[in-house]
């Protein structure tokens, strides 16, 4: 299985699952493979313990400290690292383009409503900001 590493709780770690650990959480969430997963659950229900599961290096990391840590951007990058480790490479790799895609697709969401917010602004005389 791939590896890769984040910052939890303060400190570097790497996360890695071995068959045993994919077992365990396979259990655990009652998935029975990668695509339930991925389909059917979501982060906030399993990411925290996944984590610790897969953390090489457990010390000072618990599922409470991660569920209160793990917020906003922080919560995208662990969600994505889990996603790298856990996951065999072929959909890891599918995941990540996905998530490239989503977040091009949020940048041009965002530019396309700025212009409508101004060119609404221009025919009613306001201002944006």
């Amino acid at each position: 299985m791939p590896t890769t590493t984040i910052e939890l709780a303060g400190k570097e770690r790497e996360l890695r699952y071995d068959l045993g650990q994919v077992r365990k959480l396979k259990k655990q969430f009652k998935f029975k493979d990668y695509e339930e997963l991925a389909k059917n659950l979501q982060p906030e229900d399993y990411l925290p313990a996944a984590l610790v599961e897969g953390a090489e290096d457990k010390e000072g990391l618990t599922i409470a400290g991660l569920e209160k840590e793990l917020t906003g951007p922080d919560l995208d990058r662990a969600f994505i690292a889990f996603c790298t480790a856990f996951f065999p490479p072929r959909v890891a790799q599918m995941l990540a383009v996905a998530e490239e895609t989503r977040e091009r697709l949020l940048k041009e969401m965002d530019t396309e409503n700025a212009k409508k917010m101004a060119a609404l602004a221009d025919q009613t005389g306001q201002t944006t900001t």
